[in-house]
């Protein structure tokens, strides 16, 4: 929360004795560091300083569109030379906020990154700064012909377009109702996915991007329930009305990936408790998850997968922590040496 708040103030007015420096100005980007903001905790051995920078050609996160734009909370040790990023805030018109926090991580020497060693120098040693020194974001921006405010809020493409558009299809484009974008994740989503198998589970995390993974089971099963079955699994980054980055993963060549599906079978799902009444309410205080993380933190795991026994045909749920995301976590790191770009081929009796 306290990071959500200092992100809403960037862009206003700071006080008589802050001031921003630029540490990168090119086609690519601009980036700067409010040297007047940074400050040591009472306690601490490091400055915490924020940078913010704007993508002149956007990110992959964005769909390479504009305007977009990433804030970011940096902790310095001027007397060891070393960094550690706390927090990051990556946001555009067209997608998905992407953020991360990591206050207690390794602090990693500032030479490693010449962008980090240029906000090292401006934070640790200001008074060698010799770039103009702005008293506010807005300003700096200004100067670097970036727009704020209500005219850059539209989200436009950056670069040549694949194609020239007509007139008569811009007005063809205008007449006809949007259509709904069909889901990229869920029960729904994963049936379009499907390589020809029965859906197991399926599952979304968010690690610099939400990545979306599928499990497949192909083979014999249901119709030999004795043999084993063949598990395929489909990652894909979920970006702007689109997934990417498409891989594969085979249990015949990824060792002990069946083997780690398995506990998934023993774990607790959430129950339906409607609070109408003092009972209902004693359930769910003694029942309830603990509480999320702060709201700068990565957002929740999701989970979905076909219902069984007569109770229903979906589930879905979401996590931040606790055992399905513990064991989604260790599922991953199984399947880490075990990507492929190429689909892998169907065994003979699925």
């Amino acid at each position: 929360m306290i990071i959500a708040l200092l992100l809403a103030s960037l862009l206003a007015v700071q006080s008589s004795v802050d001031f921003w420096v630029v540490t990168e100005a090119s086609d690519r980007e601009v980036s700067a560091v409010n040297v007047g903001f940074a400050f040591v905790p009472e306690g601490k051995d490091y400055v915490l300083a924020a940078v913010h920078t704007e993508h002149r050609q956007g990110t992959a996160a964005t769909r390479w569109t504009t305007p977009a734009s990433t804030d970011e909370f940096l902790a310095f040790r001027c007397a060891d030379g070393t960094f550690l990023v706390r927090g990051s805030y990556t946001y555009s018109g067209v997608a998905d906020p992407i953020r991360t926090s990591d206050p207690d991580g390794v602090f990693v020497s500032v030479a490693i990154d010449p962008k980090r060693q240029k906000q090292a120098d401006a934070v640790c040693r200001p008074e060698t700064v010799t770039t103009p020194r702005f008293r506010t974001l807005s300003g700096l921006l200004q100067a670097h012909g970036i727009q704020t405010g209500p005219t850059a809020v539209t989200p436009r493409l950056v670069g040549p377009q694949p194609y020239p558009v007509s007139r008569e299809e811009r007005g063809r484009q205008a007449r006809e109702p949007e259509q709904p974008h069909p889901p990229r994740i869920g029960i729904s989503a994963s049936h379009a996915h499907n390589p020809g198998g029965g859906l197991v589970i399926g599952y979304a995390t968010h690690r610099g991007g939400r990545w979306v993974s599928e499990f497949y089971s192909m083979g014999a099963w249901p119709s030999n329930p004795a043999a084993e079955p063949v598990i395929f699994v489909r990652r894909a980054l979920d970006s702007w009305e689109v997934q990417e980055q498409i891989q594969w993963a085979d249990s015949r060549t990824c060792s002990g990936l069946t083997e780690v599906l398995r506990p998934a079978n023993d774990l607790a799902l959430p129950i339906l408790i409607l609070p109408l009444d003092e009972a209902s309410r004693m359930r769910i205080r003694e029942t309830a998850p603990p509480p999320p993380p702060m709201a700068d933190g990565p957002g929740p795991h999701i989970f979905w997968a076909p219902g069984r026994g007569q109770t229903g045909h979906e589930i879905q749920f979401s996590s931040f922590g606790g055992p399905w995301v513990d064991w989604a976590n260790s599922v991953d790191r199984v399947l880490e040496p075990c990507w492929q770009d190429e689909r892998p081929v169907r065994p003979p009796d699925a």
